[in-house]
């Protein structure tokens, strides 16, 4: 149980302002949380979760909207005195170490801007035209990674980013950040790139509308993204895994439906969910090949000089990001032919090698990029 680990989720399909009826963010924002709750996913007690979506019968009128920028901001607010009162309840000598367990969860889903001055804003639900109320996410970021509190800060936004040079990016409403107790890791993902739209729709007739991005995450977190390697899922991965579901899937609606999920920004490393069975690491520090098909130990020497993220590609397109500062990247992989790209591209390969492709066969390889 991660009794140091808090969220609030948001899923907003009713506006009565005047923007359109969303139909999947209130069903997105119920499968974050029931993620977020369970024993072998999230691990969360319950009393930890706030969720705050559109009521039933919808709102009709502006003064019946929820939920509202407040109310969020107080539910954030009350995580961040929960997350202090047990600290300071703790130990002196411990406390450290317990800070070093906490994380901070904001899931949002509903319309969104991308406001002057901002990154991505979500609109409250009595938003409207002229009057967009909304939470600047960039700047609530910005403010949990000053105050420092929770060791790992985690935004998930699934709504659109067109540009709004009207609209005014919503800070949170807590007085400025001053405390700074230790290092803060971050994961900062948004549905679709600056100026795009971000789409909703059913994967079959039996389904309830669901956000493309929102799905995919679910699926990641589900097992999809986890490294086969070492059973971990960290967040790099489940972003990539979000990124290139979320552009096949789109992609095949045609025209006008596609969706581009951007690299998110990140600093440190985020793990979601325990670690699932895989086979251990051997003695000199590389992973050992898990059952399954066979597959060949590979190490991929990149050009002097360079640094930066790349992702190394499968035959199947399944991706894992690699920082190169870390070195030659060492796997298992399986007979095919494989590609390393620059992060966030497609097919960006300049400056690699034959064009960064290389084919896995039959034995023990190094590839030099």
């Amino acid at each position: 149980m991660n009794l140091y680990h808090y969220a609030v989720v948001v899923g907003i399909n009713r506006y009565p302002g005047g923007y359109k009826l969303l139909r999947g963010p209130v069903a997105d924002a119920r499968a974050f949380a029931t993620w977020l709750t369970g024993s072998n996913k999230g691990g969360l007690p319950r009393e930890n979760v706030s969720l705050m979506l559109t009521p039933r019968p919808y709102p009709r009128k502006l003064d019946e909207a929820s939920p509202l920028k407040g109310r969020i901001d107080s539910a954030l607010w009350s995580a961040h005195k929960s997350l202090r009162a047990r600290l300071d309840a703790a130990p002196e000598d411990q406390r450290s170490a317990l800070r070093d367990q906490s994380r901070i969860y904001l899931f949002v889903a509903g319309h969104g801007v991308m406001p002057q001055g901002g990154d991505s804003a979500l609109l409250d639900a009595e938003a409207e035209p002229g009057r967009q109320t909304n939470l600047g996410l960039d700047k609530y970021l910005d403010w949990f990674r000053r105050d420092g509190q929770f060791a790992e800060v985690c935004i998930l936004a699934d709504c659109c980013r067109g540009y709004d040079l009207l609209a005014e990016p919503g800070a949170p409403g807590f007085a400025r950040a001053a405390r700074a107790p230790g290092d803060v890791s971050y994961l900062f993902a948004l549905s679709t790139s600056a100026g795009q739209l971000a789409f909703e729709d059913k994967a079959t007739d039996a389904e309830q509308y669901r956000g493309h991005f929102s799905r995919a995450l679910m699926q990641g977190l589900a097992g999809e993204a986890t490294d086969p390697d070492t059973g971990e899922l960290t967040g790099d991965r489940l972003i990539a895994y979000a990124r290139r579901i979320v552009a096949e899937r789109t992609k095949a609606l045609g025209p006008g439906r596609e969706q581009s999920v951007p690299p998110p920004h990140t600093s440190g490393t985020l793990t979601f969910g325990p670690t699932r069975k895989a086979a251990g690491a051997a003695r000199d520090g590389e992973r050992t090949p898990p059952p399954g098909r066979t597959k060949r130990k590979v190490r991929i020497v990149f050009p002097d000089g360079f640094t930066g993220r790349v992702e190394l590609v499968a035959p199947d397109a399944s991706t894992e990001l690699w920082d190169t500062a870390d070195g030659p990247l060492t796997r298992w992989l399986y007979d095919g032919t494989w590609y390393v790209q620059h992060e966030g591209t497609d097919m960006d390969t300049k400056g690699f090698a034959a064009d960064g492709l290389f084919t896995v066969s039959g034995e023990d390889c190094d590839v030099q990029l």
